[in-house]
């Protein structure tokens, strides 16, 4: 045999190998499809979802042991903090013939304007408005108390 022929032998049996391959897949492909679309999907009433619930209920950190609130007595309750004029968030001032001062309040969600003589905690009086700044006077002592914007 010349070395053509042996050339062509193995090249012939290669390719009736891979028709044979091919031919194959095809086969069990087509085998496959046919049970898939033959195949129905059947559920009788809900789906039972205690199994689940219990196992993630059994673990504590999904159901934390809720904590005891303390007893309240006279020792536990707090004292209100005294206002102070700092608690008062200055956040504008008008500078016009009719000078004013917008302030926030402590536990207020709308801006409060006063204008010179107004007080929001006794017994200090604004007394002074200026660009970013006010002064506070306090009417029992005379001290005076300045508050500058957003502190």
């Amino acid at each position: 045999m010349s070395r053509n022929q042996i050339i062509m032998v193995v090249a012939g049996c290669w390719i009736v190998a891979a028709v044979m391959g091919g031919i194959v897949n095809m086969l069990n492909a087509n085998t496959n499809n046919d049970g898939r679309d033959e195949q129905t999907i059947t559920q009788k009433g809900k789906p039972d979802t205690t199994t689940w619930k219990k196992i993630i209920s059994d673990i504590e950190k999904f159901n934390p042991v809720p904590k005891k609130k303390p007893d309240i007595t006279q020792e536990n309750i707090a004292e209100p903090k005294e206002r102070q004029l700092t608690d008062a968030t200055l956040i504008g001032t008008v500078l016009t013939e009719q000078q004013r001062a917008i302030l926030l309040l402590p536990g207020d969600t709308e801006p409060v304007v006063l204008s010179l003589g107004d007080q929001w905690l006794a017994p200090w009086s604004l007394t002074q408005i200026e660009q970013g700044r006010i002064v506070w006077q306090n009417d029992n002592t005379n001290q005076q108390q300045q508050q500058v914007l957003f502190q």
